[in-house]
């Protein structure tokens, strides 16, 4: 079962992924240059803090199984 912090992280990162997947949306249907730069880079933005969350779910999870594992 989860904790309830790997609960928040997680459901930050799914908040993250929908807003990645909105700038897409953007980049895809947008023939404006300057709207289409500013959703490609928000997905830059976006792409890193996910990756940030994945690595704190991973070291959560990391420290969670050491402490269970009475390391």
């Amino acid at each position: 079962m989860d904790e309830p912090h790997l609960a928040v992280l997680k459901m930050a990162r799914d908040r993250l992924v929908g807003d990645r997947r909105a700038a897409a949306k953007v980049l895809a249907d947008t023939f404006e240059p300057a709207k289409s730069l500013n959703a490609g880079r928000t997905i830059v933005e976006l792409r890193t803090m996910i990756e940030a969350i994945d690595r704190a779910i991973d070291d959560e999870q990391g420290a969670a199984d050491s402490i269970y594992d009475g390391k």
